[in-house]
């Protein structure tokens, strides 16, 4: 096939490469940042989905811990304009699942159940987290 086979044979498609690639980038959202250090930001935001940090404390036991990671997602939904009924799934990472079912307890008192707005969620064990006197991790995806 020659250049001219080629040439007739794509004559007929019409492209439009600038608004082509005008599309392309307009069709991504800016993502803001909120509370951003030199490692990370605690929350990302891209049109409406917002992907938070995982959040960890130092407490004594499990409860303490999670109790204060709650607190510190409540601000964190709070600083973004959003409430518990606004996340859509959790990621929680144990370094033991044997504090599961004390988890379980303290997330059934926060997550919004009475209206139902109970988010997807998933339970790891893991070897260990970054600082080995953190028990557990939440990570959550939240959209407005």
């Amino acid at each position: 096939m020659g250049t001219n086979d080629v040439n007739s044979l794509y004559h007929h498609i019409d492209i439009d490469f600038p608004a082509s690639e005008k599309k392309f980038k307009e069709s991504f959202m800016p993502v803001t940042r909120y509370k951003q250090n030199e490692r990370l930001s605690e929350v990302s935001q891209s049109g409406n989905l917002f992907i938070f940090s995982g959040q960890v404390s130092s407490g004594n036991t499990v409860s303490e811990q999670v109790e204060a990671i709650f607190s510190q997602l409540n601000s964190l939904l709070t600083e973004v304009g959003l409430t518990k009924q606004n996340i859509l799934y959790a990621n929680i990472f144990f370094t033991d699942m044997d504090d599961y079912d004390v988890f379980n307890q303290l997330w059934e008192n926060w997550v919004d159940q009475e209206h139902h707005q109970v988010p997807s969620r998933s339970a790891i064990q893991v070897v260990r987290l970054a600082r080995p006197e953190w028990r557990v991790e939440v990570q959550i995806t939240a959209a407005r």
